[in-house]
């Protein structure tokens, strides 16, 4: 007659592996964490260069029914090679 492994001894093996495993999500928990902190420091300085070197001021808004001219002035330091807009038609309650 063949006998299993005791509970015992069952119950530890599962205790030992649980925490094995819990110790790899935390090494790999914490690596991520570092990681993601490091990213996101880096995309802080580069915005606050950003706002530091450039000065857009909006100097002239017209507007026909299809179309929108916008005069920007950079009184900055840095040249500004490109930029992104965003356009919000409606009202600042919707």
């Amino acid at each position: 007659m063949k006998k299993g492994i005791s509970p015992l001894i069952a119950t530890v093996l599962i205790i030992r592996f649980t925490i094995v495993l819990a110790a790899f999500v935390f090494i790999w928990g914490t690596d991520l964490f570092q990681k993601v902190q490091e990213q996101t420091s880096s995309d802080i300085e580069v915005k606050t260069y950003c706002m530091q070197s450039i000065n857009p001021i909006l100097k002239d808004v017209g507007y026909t029914s299809n179309r929108i001219e916008a005069t920007i002035d950079n009184t900055g330091k840095e040249s500004i090679l490109g930029f992104r807009y965003r356009l919000i038609i409606g009202d600042k309650n919707n």
